[in-house]
């Protein structure tokens, strides 16, 4: 079934902020790495949160795509011509 418009737009936007936010990650985890304060299982750890957030924002894009491809929903009948009730007579006059 096809989807509103605004959860096409929800997906879109976190499959966007998911592809951008992965790399901003991978890119500070670069960063950060002569920091002192650091530990050394917290850069591959912070690599592979970056991937699956990259994976992730995949997911959300197609599931956007799959959401705007769905099959319409089916026609609803027309409604009648509203045609307004005739006056009931009392008889005829003599």
């Amino acid at each position: 079934m096809q989807s509103s418009r605004a959860g096409f737009s929800l997906m879109t936007i976190l499959g966007v902020l998911c592809i951008v936010g992965g790399p901003a990650l991978e890119f500070l985890n670069l960063v950060t790495v002569g920091d002192d304060e650091r530990d050394a299982k917290t850069i591959p750890e912070i690599r592979a949160l970056a991937l699956m957030t990259v994976i992730a924002g995949v997911g959300f894009l197609v599931g956007a795509v799959a959401m705007k491809l769905g099959s319409a929903p089916a026609p609803r009948p027309a409604a009648p011509p509203f045609v307004p009730p005739q006056q009931q007579g009392y008889g005829q006059p003599q």
